[in-house]
């Protein structure tokens, strides 16, 4: 699954926060109680550690800089969404 489609709706975004469960309380990006994820939790819980997500955080930052989470806190789901799926990541 593409991070872009992971969060395909606004209620499956958060902020402030890595991911959280239906309850509203932080979990870890990977935790299978984790319903709603940030842009960095949602990158994280598509893409596992390695070769793919340095490619993937390189091409992010020459589109949005080095602080992700700042920049999806600031521009929220719909823009994270696009970016995401313009990228197809």
């Amino acid at each position: 699954m593409k991070a872009w489609q992971l969060l395909s709706s606004p209620a499956r975004f958060c902020k402030g926060v890595i991911a959280l469960d239906k309850q509203g309380r932080a979990v870890d990006a990977c935790s299978l109680a984790a319903c709603r994820w940030c842009f960095a939790g949602a990158l994280l819980r598509c893409y596992p550690v390695g070769l793919s997500i340095t490619g993937i955080a390189h091409r992010l930052r020459m589109e949005i800089g080095n602080d992700i989470g700042a920049w999806s806190d600031n521009h929220g789901w719909r823009a994270v969404h696009r970016l995401l799926k313009r990228l197809n990541i």
